[in-house]
């Protein structure tokens, strides 16, 4: 038996986890939030943890079958890797399965505040139609500067770039192929920031990111 322990932040796909999972799974519920003797006890046969969970030294003494952490989500920062490392435990993550999503809610994001969404919002729902109290923008023609060319960041571009938006980007690698498919155009932070009209996040926090937008940087961008 492949004993499993899900995160309480899961539990509610627990059951559908369970439906799902082969019969050679046995999958528990716990809450790593508040450690106690249950978890302890479910710690000493786990195979598998599923979860944004960052165990202590003691927790992954305790889990000596512990092989592997697996997150639902595509980042993985809450987890501590060297020490994950020096465990022998490895920790995966669902890097890019909510791209598209992710890219469309901040599409909508834009558009929430380029098109005052809220403001006209209210006013049809308390009655009046108020029509020219707030300008509207076209997002068409404007510049969208996107740090972070990964799964979201190109999947961002790709329907950014369908309506009309200019894109550039900064990332540590550089994406040529992307550039000549959409025509994007490629920028260091600073500069980014001063020339784009929005700003899309998209890096992973590391020693290098952290801090990279910060008051000062956030001072380059546009009025």
């Amino acid at each position: 038996m492949f004993n499993v322990i899900v995160n309480k932040e899961y539990e509610l796909l627990f059951e559908r986890l369970k439906a799902e999972a082969p019969d050679s799974f046995a999958l528990s519920l716990a809450d790593f939030s508040h450690p106690d003797e249950k978890l302890n006890v479910l710690l000493e046969k786990a195979d598998a943890i599923i979860g944004q969970v960052n165990p202590s030294d003691s927790q992954y003494e305790t889990a000596g079958r512990l092989r592997i952490i697996q997150t639902m989500s595509a980042g993985y920062d809450r987890i501590d890797l060297a020490k994950a490392k020096h465990h022998n435990v490895l920790v995966t993550s669902n890097n890019g399965a909510n791209a598209v999503s992710v890219a469309e809610h901040v599409l909508m994001q834009i558009f929430v505040l380029y098109r005052q969404l809220l403001f006209h919002h209210r006013s049809v729902t308390s009655g009046p139609w108020k029509n020219l109290k707030h300008t509207n923008k076209e997002l068409a023609g404007k510049t969208l500067g996107i740090f972070g060319l990964g799964r979201i960041g190109k999947a961002l571009a790709q329907r950014a770039v369908a309506l009309g938006v200019k894109v550039q980007y900064f990332d540590v690698v550089r994406q040529s192929e992307a550039e000549k498919e959409w025509g994007l155009k490629y920028l260091f932070p600073e500069e980014l920031l001063s020339s784009s009209d929005i700003i899309s996040y998209h890096l992973p926090k590391t020693s290098f990111t952290h801090h990279l937008i910060n008051r000062n940087s956030l001072r380059k961008m546009r009025p």
